[in-house]
Parts: C-alpha cells; structure tokens; sequence
C-alpha cells in the first residue's frame, strides 16, 4: 500500500514541503534528505543571507573587485 512520506523545512526563506509516494519508508526519506541536501547546497551558493554565500561575495566586491565564483553561479547570471 503506498503511503506519502513527507519532511518540511525552512530553507532559503522559503517554505519546504518534499512529499514522497511509495511503499518503501526507507528509500522515500533517502529521496527526501536528498532532495533537502540539494536545496541547502543551493542555498550555500545563492542565499543573501549567508555571508559565505557566492552571491554575498559578488556583492562585497562589487564595483571594488571581481568576486570568484563557480560556474554554476556565473552560468546562472550571464546565461
């Protein structure tokens, strides 16, 4: 008998709900912590309010300095 397996967590400032439908409570929260670790490495990268983050460094350096990034985030503002 499927069940919907479900986390929720606050990420990015934003509300997060993965809802997983499966027989199999084991594999449905390892696709679930997955796709929460996808998310909080987005975060990492993007978020403004980590001072760590690839867009908080663009945004320390702007005007000053080139601010290193990965290609993942410069593909993401110049594609």
């Amino acid at each position: 008998m499927y069940r919907g397996f479900k986390k929720y967590e606050k990420l990015m400032g934003n509300d997060f709900e993965i809802i997983v439908v499966t027989d199999d409570e084991y594999w449905a929260n390892t696709k679930i912590e997955s796709a929460m670790e996808e998310i909080r490495r987005i975060e990492n990268l993007l978020s403004t309010c980590k001072e760590n983050s690839q867009t908080n460094q663009i945004n320390q350096h702007a005007g000053i300095a080139p601010a290193k990034v990965d290609k993942e985030v410069f593909d993401l503002c110049f594609n």
